[in-house]
């Protein structure tokens, strides 16, 4: 059980720094994202993963490409229930990884 929280809790990370990575630095910096830069943003990494591939792996390859034909736009959405856009291909293919 520890290692499964603990594997969840680098997961939890390694999403938020991929998310905070594709944030427009002018973004980053900005005073309403301030405390998402100093603090850890808790999601349930299953949940989002599943609802980004049903929104846009619109081809069924488990992958973001530009063959794919969402809308390029994805809400993540912490355990809070707090929401983030990621928006673009390449980006989401980020997030997916």
């Amino acid at each position: 059980m520890r290692t499964q929280i603990e594997s969840g809790r680098r997961s939890i990370q390694l999403l938020v720094a991929i998310f905070l990575s594709i944030l427009p630095v002018a973004a980053r910096r900005s005073s309403a994202l301030a405390s998402v830069e100093t603090a850890a943003v808790p999601v349930d990494v299953h949940t989002n993963v599943q609802r980004l591939l049903d929104e846009e792996d619109t081809d069924g390859d488990k992958r973001i490409t530009v063959d794919d034909d969402g809308d390029r736009r994805f809400w993540l959405v912490t355990t809070d229930g707090q929401r983030y856009e990621v928006s673009g291909t390449y980006h989401l293919s980020n997030l997916r990884q």
